[in-house]
Order: C-alpha cells, then sequence, then structure tokens
C-alpha cells in the first residue's frame, strides 16, 4: 500500500506515519525504485496497533518502550505484558470517569436544570 493509502485507511496524516517509522514504532517501510514508501501486511498490522494505542492516549514514549521489549524477544514478554495491563489499568480508569460523568450529564439534561 501506498502512504497515501495507508493514511487514507487509518484517518492519519502522512507525516504521522513518517514519524511512526521514524521512531521505530513500527518496521522500516520497503521503497520503491521512486523512493516512494511500500507498506506491507505486517506494517498494517503495526500501525493499526500503534493507532489503537494513541487513541487511547497511550504516549508515544510508553509504546516505543513496547515496541523496543517485542523485537527484544520472549524474554521480555513478562515486561510487555506488565506495560500492557498498566495501560489498559489507565483506561479503565477512564471509562469509569468518562461514565460518570456522562450519567451526571444525561441526569442535568432530562431534569431540564441546565
Amino acid at each position: 500500500m501506498t502512504i497515501k493509502e495507508v493514511a487514507i485507511k487509518f484517518n492519519i496524516n502522512e507525516s504521522t506515519l513518517r514519524y511512526y517509522e521514524q521512531e521505530q514504532l513500527i518496521d522500516k517501510v520497503e521503497k520503491l525504485k521512486n523512493g516512494h514508501r511500500n507498506y506491507n501486511d505486517e506494517n498494517i498490522k503495526q500501525i493499526e496497533f500503534v493507532c489503537v494505542l494513541r487513541n487511547a492516549n497511550i504516549p508515544i514514549q510508553v509504546i516505543k518502550e513496547y515496541v523496543q521489549l517485542s523485537k527484544m524477544g520472549d524474554n521480555y514478554k513478562k515486561q510487555r505484558i506488565a506495560i500492557l495491563k498498566n495501560e489498559k489499568h489507565k483506561i479503565d480508569i477512564q471509562i469509569k470517569k468518562l461514565k460518570q460523568a456522562s450519567k451526571i450529564l444525561n441526569n442535568k439534561i432530562q431534569s431540564n436544570n441546565y
């Protein structure tokens, strides 16, 4: 896939894709003779994972740490799982706060007490 196709698929900027590659959040992308990037299936899976994490507001540095540990092999599986569990815990707390806020707003709207 071209950079434009990938950007459209994930609704991100082409510059964001270049940044992900530069920060080694995804593997090096093959470049064609004309210099254009050619994203393979593995790149697409990696981008999808990074996008999911970024959409959950997980910092680039945390993603970078996770990716580096992944490249180091199965000996670092426990550390990777710890990162994912920690970030999931943060997301669960945020979800709880958002649900509480949503409930309060709904009550306010339904009571016509703006």
